[in-house]
């Protein structure tokens, strides 16, 4: 998702919003393919606040 305050642009990778929320989604690897049912993996961030979501995205990317 890419968003622009003025001068500042903000870029937050594997996210787009859907409504008013902000969702994550990643490609699933190929060597996990066999415990995930689809291509892709989307987890809904909850938030519409960008500083909320890269956090809770930095977080998901531990896993």
């Amino acid at each position: 998702m890419h968003m622009t305050f003025g001068l500042l642009s903000v870029t937050l990778k594997n996210t787009y919003r859907r409504g008013n929320t902000i969702m994550y989604q990643r490609a699933v690897p190929s060597k996990l393919a066999g415990r995930y049912s689809g291509k892709t993996v989307k987890h809904d961030l909850k938030t519409s606040d960008l500083t909320v979501a890269e956090k809770a995205v930095a977080l998901l990317r531990l896993r």
